[in-house]
């Protein structure tokens, strides 16, 4: 749970974020965020020191794999209703 959530919010993040327009520079410390949060999401459940911390459980890599399928699904219903038009609510 605690790696589906963390995950699915860093999603929306990147799907709710304002496209770049023509000649525009992308927001790269956006993704270098997004990229480094994902990195100690990950570690929180990896990392023994950091699951004493937590209370995190060591996931398989199926698990771990199961839970960025789950984890996508709010980013890319969102994504999905903003490129047809429908406001966005979740």
């Amino acid at each position: 749970m605690f790696v589906v959530l963390g995950l699915a919010q860093l999603g929306v993040a990147l799907a709710v974020r304002a496209t770049s327009e023509p000649g525009t520079q992308r927001n790269w410390s956006l993704l270098g965020a997004v990229a480094l949060s994902a990195v100690l999401q990950i570690a929180g459940v990896l990392l023994g020191p950091l699951q004493t911390l937590l209370g995190t459980a060591s996931l398989t890599l199926v698990e771990l794999s199961a839970c960025a399928a789950v984890a996508l699904v709010p980013g890319v219903a969102l994504r999905l209703s903003r490129r047809r038009g429908a406001p966005a609510t979740l």
